[in-house]
């Protein structure tokens, strides 16, 4: 079973206030759960959200130099 993690811990976690993290979860940017007024996050689930907000730079247009075949 997944460790649960609080509000504050998931704000800790991506560097972010617990106002920011709060509206994500309230959005369901997050899969988050209450228990009482607590927000209660699987620790795969925020592992999920990181992964899919992965950034990876786009593929480098082809230069004119490099596009030109050696002959």
């Amino acid at each position: 079973m997944d460790n649960l993690l609080t509000l504050k811990e998931v704000a800790a976690a991506l560097r972010v206030t617990t106002i920011g993290a709060r509206r994500w979860l309230k959005d369901g940017m997050i899969p988050a759960f209450k228990v009482g007024k607590d927000w209660r996050v699987k620790e795969s689930d925020l592992a999920a959200f990181l992964e899919g907000q992965r950034w990876t730079p786009p593929p480098q247009p082809a230069t004119d130099d490099q596009s030109k075949e050696v002959g």
